[in-house]
C-alpha cells in the first residue's frame, strides 16, 4: 500500500512514482472519515481527473474534486491509500472478518461465504485480488464513504466542519441538485407540482 497526501498528489510528487504502478484502488480520507473509495488502472491520472486536470477524459471536477477544492489548504491533508489487489484483501479481512486464505495455488483470497450442500459439497463465495469490481464494492460497503453512491446503502454523512461546495445547489431534500440534473421541461413541470 503506498500512503501519501492530497498535497503529494498536488505537488507532483506522486508522478511517476514506481510503487503505484500495481495500485488499483484509491481511498481518499480525512483521518478517520473515509470521503471516497475508486478504482482505476491509472490511479494517479484518476485522482487527478476528479480535480479536473489529467487524460481520464472528464471534462470537469468530481463531487470530490469540488470537496476538495472548496477545502483548501486543509485539504492538502487529507490521506490517500493506494492498494493493490492483495492489500484490499488484507484491508477487508481487518475491517469484516472475512477469513483470509491461501490457495493450493498460492493465491490469497476472501472467503465470502462457505455453504455444505445436502450432497455433503462445500461451495465457497470467494473474492480474488484480481476482481477489482468486487473489490471496490466490498470496501464501499465496509467502509460507507461520504461520497460514493453505488454499493453504499449507508453512506456517513460529511461532518459539518467541512465547507461543502454543493450546497448552494441543493436544499435539505437535494431538489435542487436534482433539478440541475434534469432536462429544462421536467424541472419547469416539478417547480410548478411543488408550488400547488
Amino acid at each position: 500500500m503506498v500512503k501519501a497526501t492530497i498535497g503529494d498528489l498536488l505537488d507532483g510528487q506522486l508522478d511517476g512514482h514506481e510503487d503505484t504502478r500495481e495500485c488499483i484502488i484509491y481511498v481518499v480520507r480525512d483521518g478517520d472519515i473515509v470521503l471516497y473509495i475508486g478504482k482505476a488502472i491509472r490511479v494517479i491520472e484518476r485522482l487527478r481527473s476528479h480535480l479536473g486536470s489529467g487524460t481520464w477524459g472528464w471534462t470537469g471536477t468530481s463531487q470530490l474534486g469540488e470537496l476538495i477544492k472548496a477545502n483548501l489548504p486543509v485539504a492538502r491533508t487529507w490521506q490517500i491509500e493506494l492498494m493493490t489487489g492483495e492489500d484490499c484483501l488484507l484491508a477487508l479481512e481487518n475491517c469484516t472478518g472475512y477469513k483470509y486464505l491461501t490457495g493450493p495455488d498460492g493465491i490469497g483470497y476472501l472467503l465470502l461465504k462457505s455453504t455444505f450442500l445436502e450432497n455433503g459439497m462445500r461451495l465457497e463465495e470467494r473474492l480474488t485480488a484480481t476482481n477489482v469490481e468486487e473489490l471496490e464494492c466490498e470496501l464501499i460497503r465496509a467502509y460507507h464513504p461520504c461520497l460514493n453512491s453505488a454499493c453504499n446503502l449507508e453512506p456517513t454523512p460529511l461532518p459539518g466542519h467541512y465547507q461543502i461546495p454543493w450546497n448552494n445547489l441543493s436544499d435539505p431534500a437535494g431538489d435542487a441538485v436534482a433539478e440541475w440534473l434534469m432536462p429544462k421541461k421536467k424541472v419547469q413541470r416539478r417547480r410548478k407540482k411543488n408550488q400547488e
